[in-house]
């Protein structure tokens, strides 16, 4: 699965901040994302619209991007792709 198949189009990490840009991804999309993660989560429609979630100490920002990506509406529709 990538993130790019369920519509982010970005991944920046700054700090402890990883952001998702995406243009199709909204606060509906993200419900599950929100209740798995909560109060990591930040959604900004001004401007260029992204999604932040906070990468708490210790944890792999690459493994929180995988749980966070396969969250997402339409990755249970896609095929699982082998690293």
């Amino acid at each position: 699965m990538t993130a790019a198949r369920v519509g982010i189009a970005e991944i920046v990490q700054r700090g402890d901040q990883l952001i998702l840009y995406s243009d199709i991804v909204g606060p509906k999309q993200l419900g599950e994302v929100m209740e798995k993660f909560p109060h990591r989560v930040l959604y900004n429609a001004l401007g260029r619209p992204y999604f932040s979630l906070r990468v708490q100490k210790g944890e792999s920002p690459l493994v929180l991007l995988r749980d966070v990506v396969t969250l997402l509406p339409g990755a249970q529709n896609q095929p699982q792709t082998k690293p």
